[in-house]
């Protein structure tokens, strides 16, 4: 599926396969400084920028990672094995 919000001549995005000969179902975002962004009732939570920084309940990232809001007033909560937790603020 190609999406075309501005027009029949421009491909935005896609999910789908980037290529006749690919194997990898991709959701792409085209534009060069876009971002996608995964939510849940109307909210966003995930986003994933054009350099590839993710970021987890914030929408600025200071690192490749970003868990949490920077300040620590929303501590992130990362679980890295089934039996082990780590609280971070």
């Amino acid at each position: 599926m190609e999406l075309f919000p501005q027009g029949s001549s421009t491909r935005y995005g896609y999910i789908g396969y980037p290529g006749v000969s690919s194997t990898s179902l991709t959701l792409m975002n085209q534009f060069s400084s876009g971002v996608l962004a995964f939510g849940t009732n109307n909210t966003n939570h995930v986003w994933l920028n054009s350099i590839g920084k993710l970021r987890i309940g914030t929408s600025s990232p200071t690192a490749t990672l970003t868990v949490g809001i920077e300040n620590g007033t929303i501590p992130g909560e990362l679980t890295l094995n089934p039996t082990w937790t780590s609280y971070c603020q």
